[in-house]
């Protein structure tokens, strides 16, 4: 498997639901909490992390998603 291959993945927002409630928890434990994500290929990273927070502060940012989905289809010139 090459590097790309291994980093060049987006998470759903179904994958990052499930770490919600165990961030949350943690989060009550302790002052800070760092959540990373390793998916580093272009910027996945970062869409992850928005969805991520959005989720975790219960905003919908589905609008935001499908603007980067759409983005992303166009074939590179």
């Amino acid at each position: 498997i090459t590097t790309v291959e291994r980093f060049n993945y987006l998470y759903g927002q179904e994958e990052l639901s499930e770490w919600v409630p165990k961030v949350k928890e943690l989060s009550e434990k302790t002052r800070e909490v760092h959540v990373i994500f390793n998916n580093c290929y272009e910027d996945k990273a970062v869409v992850n992390a928005r969805d991520f927070k959005g989720l975790a502060s219960g905003l919908d940012l589905s609008f935001d998603r499908q603007l980067w989905d759409n983005k992303n289809q166009q074939p590179r010139t």
